[in-house]
């Protein structure tokens, strides 16, 4: 019974968890940008971006995912590595790190 609440408690969290997630704007260098086509046909991207953090006082650049899907691919084709990136993306965690998925990319 103990393992079965835990379970639900865990699942609850991780629904709570991933519906936190909030649009926002980000301006930010790209890295890397991959166009691929997954399992199943569909085009996706795969950009990784620079992103400048602070902890304890101390500055950092860290590097962050941002994922496209569906018909946001289109506006990552003419995205360049150098260039930056004006987006309004959904901010999330996944396995404790920040993540963004495009949803509109701003020229």
């Amino acid at each position: 019974m103990k393992k079965l609440i835990a379970i639900i408690t865990i699942a609850i969290i991780s629904i709570a968890t991933t519906a936190i997630a909030k649009d926002t704007i980000i301006d930010v260098p790209i890295k890397q940008v991959y166009q691929k086509i997954d399992k199943n046909g569909e085009p996706y991207a795969r950009i990784i971006v620079s992103e400048q953090r602070q902890l304890n006082g101390i500055e950092y650049p860290a590097s962050v995912l941002v994922m496209a899907f569906s018909d946001v691919v289109e506006e990552t084709k003419n995205l360049q590595v150098g260039e930056n990136l004006k987006a309004v993306v959904s901010e999330s965690l996944y396995k404790g790190k920040k993540n963004y998925q495009l949803i509109h990319v701003i020229e």
